[in-house]
């Protein structure tokens, strides 16, 4: 196999710009010293999230939201009992829910309280604002919304762990 001087000069400065790239600013890890031991009373936490209030004004540990669910005279005579209601609670900016829960078989007026047991995005802060809707849905596929489908929500002053919020279904707004 013959090599020409051209070849020959481009694997040279290839090897040369390699082996000149190496960083000379570490330090050996037998230079190094011992690692800092972990402090294990040491508290870290992050910070809190929009809307969340102190610690001391935070409300009974277990309940996301809490209250009771009623239709609107005009939707009264639409409801069917064998329909599903679906209770959704989500940070007022939006997003994923923070708690849901799917009832079959109600009568109204009702009470509803959705608890730890409905949770699906850990890690809210009790108080935390956020937006509870809820939805009588008539296929029972929480991904479909129907126009016959009767909807409530309660946006705006409403926090994570509050209870006695009223929920009002009616026909849905188009």
């Amino acid at each position: 196999m013959r090599i020409n001087k051209t070849s020959m000069a481009i694997v040279i400065a290839c090897m040369m710009a390699i082996t000149s790239c190496q960083d000379h600013h570490y330090t050996p890890y037998d230079e190094m010293g011992p690692l800092p031991t972990p402090d294990p009373g040491r508290k870290v936490s992050a910070p809190p999230l929009k809307g969340a209030p102190s610690a001391s004004s935070a409300p009974a540990a277990g309940i996301v939201v809490a209250g009771s669910i009623n239709l609107a005279p005009e939707a009264s005579s639409l409801a069917d009992p064998t329909w599903i209601l679906y209770i959704i609670a989500r940070p007022t900016e939006g997003g994923t829910p923070v708690a849901a829960s799917r009832k079959e078989n109600v009568t109204f007026p009702m009470q509803y309280s959705l608890t730890e047991k409905d949770i699906m995005m850990k890690g809210v802060p009790p108080g935390t604002e956020i937006t509870v809707e809820a939805r009588l849905d008539s296929d029972g596929d929480p991904m479909t919304k129907d126009e016959i489908d009767l909807f409530g929500k309660v946006a705006g002053n409403v926090r994570y762990g509050q209870k006695n919020v009223v929920i009002t279904l009616g026909k849905q707004p188009k």
